[in-house]
């Protein structure tokens, strides 16, 4: 699959060094950081719109995270096409 997106500068986010890399999906411009040291990691993706502004940021890569058990009862979607 081929991409519209550009290779822009180097930046730092949150102190490590990354790419910039600009694209569009219909009228939203897309830019995301992506780590240019270790493994290439996103750091951060901005969206803009005439709808408005989203920003997303990650870390903790490689760090296992756990969710709270749910308070109500469990439902198993393997059985519900059965």
């Amino acid at each position: 699959m081929r991409s519209s997106a550009t290779r822009g500068k180097t930046t730092t986010i949150k102190g490590t060094p990354a790419i910039v890399l600009r694209g569009k999906n219909g009228d939203e411009q897309i830019t995301a950081y992506v780590a240019t040291r270790g493994t290439p990691y996103i750091l951060q993706v901005n969206s803009y719109s005439g709808h408005g502004q989203s920003t997303y940021v990650f870390s903790d890569f490689g760090k296992a995270s756990a969710a709270p058990r749910p308070e109500d009862d469990i439902i198993d979607t393997t059985t519900l096409f059965e």
